[in-house]
């Protein structure tokens, strides 16, 4: 206890002398714990107005004051331009407590070639695609599943997540359709940067959802409308409506929020659900392929994995959720193809709402090699859920 009680008072008193010749009302603190390294935090909404008062948003930056670095920002509006959200990009690998002063720019701020992505993709059928620095995942629209069920090439039929391998840090989106429509190459082939080696089909995928009622998961089909909210150097947010699917009698339509933040393997979802009656539980899935991967979980942590060998490389693939959200959890084993998965079913909340996330790492992209190092990012990423950081 005496060496956290020093080690806290030197952090303080560091802070305090760094700050030193600052405006003391342009300051915040941002305050992690062990389980952080990098995080997109919110800065208090109301503070940073106040701050802002009458000038542009374009004239000003947060700068880490121990460091004097300019950090990248991000504004997250409203359906009326109005912004709602303000979002800094924060390292913690140094110190555990961070101050971050927003100061005056003549300079405009450039977006970094590291970002965040999304898009709605007409030109390749009517896939919705996103990505930030590590991960990137798609899923399909009303024009794929109206091919298939014409009978026309080209077509999709499924509501599961889709992912595709990349291994560099810079947007792929873009570059891949291109080569891939163009035919001046194929994004199932890896030429350097990754490639699309997986199989969504009509399961789950990583972290899609339905409503498993004996013995059977019952799923919307393709999703019918999106609308784009955000994209930018932090985080990229999308919505994609469903139409209702029915279950013994209840129906059931979803509403699906997702947001990718940069530096995280894991998107997020939050699912809002009308039904006609209430609605126990709603599942989200894990696709274990053809069962030749290793399944693991801490339902008590909150996080659920799977680690599959896939075209000589390795994939895994989890999901993390609040402890207390996770009604019940199982691994459905089955010789048809698309039909064994993980199944997590999670209580929606009063506001009929059900939130977690879902996503993947791959070997080849050299920071999680091994089934070890995957379960112990989703450990990590269910204690960072479960510790937020403190913004003031």
């Amino acid at each position: 206890m005496k060496n956290f009680r020093w080690t806290f008072i030197v952090l303080f008193s560091a802070l305090i002398a760094c700050s030193q010749g600052s405006n003391s009302g342009n300051l915040f603190t941002v305050e992690a714990n062990e389980y952080h390294a990098f995080a997109v935090v919110s800065l208090p909404l109301g503070k940073v107005q106040q701050i802002l008062d009458e000038n542009s948003w374009d004239s000003y930056r947060i700068k880490d004051v121990a460091t004097g670095k300019l950090l990248d920002h991000q504004w997250i509006e409203d359906e009326q331009g109005n912004p709602s959200e303000f979002l800094v990009g924060v390292d913690f690998s140094v110190n555990s407590i961070v101050r971050l002063e927003l100061i005056a720019s003549s300079e405009p701020y450039e977006l970094p070639e590291v970002r965040t992505f999304s898009r709605f993709v007409p030109e390749r059928t009517d896939d919705y695609t996103w990505e930030n620095d590590k991960v990137a995942f798609r899923t399909f629209g009303p024009e794929a599943l109206r091919r298939v069920k014409e009978g026309e090439k080209g077509g999709t039929f499924s509501s599961g997540i889709d992912a595709w391998h990349k291994k560099v840090p810079y947007s792929i989106i873009d570059k891949w359709y291109e080569k891939e429509l163009s035919g001046a190459g194929s994004y199932h082939k890896d030429t350097g940067e990754g490639a699309d080696f997986y199989h969504v089909g009509i399961s789950r995928g990583i972290g899609g959802t339905g409503f498993w009622h004996a013995d059977t998961l019952y799923a919307a089909e393709n999703f019918i409308s999106y609308k784009t909210i955000a994209e930018g150097p932090l985080r990229t947010v999308f919505e994609l409506d469903y139409a209702p699917y029915e279950v013994n009698g209840i129906s059931i339509k979803e509403t699906k929020r997702i947001s990718l933040d940069l530096g995280s393997q894991l998107t997020k979802f939050e699912i809002y659900i009308q039904t006609t009656e209430p609605l126990p539980y709603l599942t989200a899935g894990l696709t274990m392929h053809d069962n030749q991967g290793i399944a693991f979980s801490d339902a008590a942590a909150g996080y659920f994995g799977y680690w599959e060998p896939m075209e000589d490389t390795f994939i895994g693939t989890g999901l993390v959720a609040s402890p207390s959200d996770i009604q019940s959890s199982m691994e459905h084993v089955s010789t048809y193809r698309d039909q064994s998965q993980i199944i997590i079913n999670l209580s929606p909340s009063n506001q009929n709402k059900v939130v977690f996330y879902a996503g993947f790492g791959w070997d080849q992209a050299k920071e999680i090699t091994s089934k070890e190092q995957w379960e112990s990012y989703l450990s990590r990423f269910a204690l960072m859920l479960a510790n937020p950081i403190n913004v003031k």
